[in-house]
């Protein structure tokens, strides 16, 4: 092997190396038990595991702290979604704000587009769930203390562009998918 193949090969080892499927997030729904034993998590880890694959988790499903994330980081520009995404790019500009809770987001209905959008919120919020908090762990806060309330946890603009470059949205029954 050339100096020349031996350089090209450890470049690209370093890239498969960062583009590595680390997390697969799911629907909570899909933690379910389908039958006596097994979920379709369970059953979508056991194919996942033998292609070197991590098992599938549960999508953080804080709803309205998942839109209000997503609505800060797209409104101040800390959130990128690629042209490669055009089913999260036709999918957000329809969804409308919950009758019921103005802070949440539309969640009853069988369009496509409800789907995606949900997809890209488990995403989103998962990837900040996986953060550190500024300010040490939740279980170190108070939950009555208002003046430390910190619900979403907060990540600069380019480590969250950096995030959704990586994630593949699709449907709620399909994984959300990050690579770090």
């Amino acid at each position: 092997m050339t100096r020349a193949q031996a350089s090209f090969n450890q470049q690209y080892r370093l890239v498969f190396d960062a583009l590595r499927i680390q997390h697969v997030h799911l629907s909570p729904d899909r933690f379910s038990k389908i039958d006596q034993y097994h979920s379709i998590a369970d059953k979508m880890g056991d194919i996942f595991v033998q292609y070197d694959l991590p098992r599938p988790e549960r999508a953080n499903n804080r709803r309205v702290d998942g839109w209000r994330l997503c609505y800060t980081l797209l409104d101040t520009d800390g959130l990128a979604v690629l042209d490669s995404c055009p089913d999260v790019i036709d999918s957000i500009p329809k969804l409308m704000r919950d009758e019921k809770n103005i802070e949440d987001a539309q969640k009853e209905g069988h369009e496509l587009f409800l789907d995606v959008c949900e997809a890209f919120r488990y995403g989103a919020m998962s990837y900040a769930s996986e953060q550190v908090t500024p300010g040490g762990s939740d279980a170190a806060r108070d939950p009555e203390d208002h003046q430390q309330h910190a619900e979403v946890p907060t990540l600069s603009g380019a480590q969250f562009t950096a995030a959704a470059c990586r994630h593949r949205v699709h449907d709620s029954e399909a994984p959300v998918v990050t690579a770090t």
